[in-house]
Formats: structure tokens, C-alpha cells, sequence
């Protein structure tokens, strides 16, 4: 593994899916994989994760409701539903309450997949970057009004 992979969270009930998607991209990128939703959020409170992807369809809550809980949290990975179902109004629901950057339909393929998975941690990259630009220049306004204040 080299220590520039991307770390990637896939969230799914169904264990071969895990084994799959791991197997399919293990040598692209650090992945992760979760059955349950507490797995899941431990991985998340323990890894650098940048792109989360997450079944619609799991048992103990939806993949909209998981993502919805994690931008609570932490609001800086890309997130991303994969499901078998077409359903739009998962699709609205996804991209309006946990800020959904793709969604795409099982069953998957290789290729796709894995641009829109390099689509997602670009992404992840340049919000990145933008954020600590943000940053530098709060930090360089806040000093620029403590020096106004002190010749006040």
C-alpha cells in the first residue's frame, strides 16, 4: 500500500459486496469497508476517510440517513449512494439531505465506477485545498483587525 492512496469507506450490508468492491479496488485506493453502520462509524472516527460510499438498502437505517448523520460530524468527505434500486425519490432525498455528490446503480461497473471514484476524491482534493485557502485567510483578516484595533 503506498502511503498517498486515498482512503475510501464503502458501507453495505451485504458482505460480497464488500469483498467485491475491496478486491476491485484495493491496488487504486486504501478502502474500507463496513457491514454495519456502528462499523462504519468507528472506521470514520479512526481513518482519514475521504470519500464515503453507502447501500441505500440496509437495515438499520438508509444510506441517506447514515450520510445525513455523517456530515453532522464531519462534513469534509465526498459521500456518494450506490444501490440496486432506481428509486428517485432516494435520489432527491440523497442529494438534498446529505449533500450527495453521485449516486450510482448496482449492479456496477469496473470502469465507470472508477472514474466516478476519481471524479469524487478530485473533487475531495480541490474542496481541500479551497478550505485551507479559507483558512489562511480568516487567520490573515484576524490578524489584520488585531493590528487595527491596537493602533485604535
Amino acid at each position: 500500500m503506498s502511503a498517498g492512496k486515498s482512503h475510501v469507506l464503502y458501507v453495505d450490508d451485504e458482505d460480497s459486496n464488500l469483498r467485491i468492491f475491496k478486491t476491485t479496488f484495493k491496488r487504486n485506493y486504501k478502502v474500507h469497508i463496513a457491514l454495519t453502520i456502528s462499523e462504519a462509524f468507528n472506521i470514520l472516527d479512526n481513518q482519514p476517510i475521504s470519500l464515503i460510499i453507502a447501500d441505500q438498502k440496509m437495515p438499520e437505517m438508509t444510506g441517506v440517513e447514515f450520510l445525513s448523520q455523517v456530515i453532522l460530524k464531519n462534513p469534509t468527505p465526498v459521500r456518494m449512494i450506490l444501490t440496486g434500486y432506481s428509486d428517485l425519490e432516494a435520489v432527491i432525498k440523497a442529494i438534498n439531505a446529505a449533500k450527495v455528490y453521485k449516486y450510482a446503480t448496482k449492479p456496477w461497473n469496473r470502469d465507470e465506477l472508477h472514474k466516478m471514484l476519481e471524479e469524487a476524491l478530485n473533487y475531495y482534493q480541490e474542496s481541500k485545498k479551497l478550505r485551507l485557502a479559507l483558512d489562511n485567510a480568516n487567520r490573515r483578516i484576524s490578524e489584520l483587525e488585531k493590528q487595527l484595533l491596537q493602533q485604535s
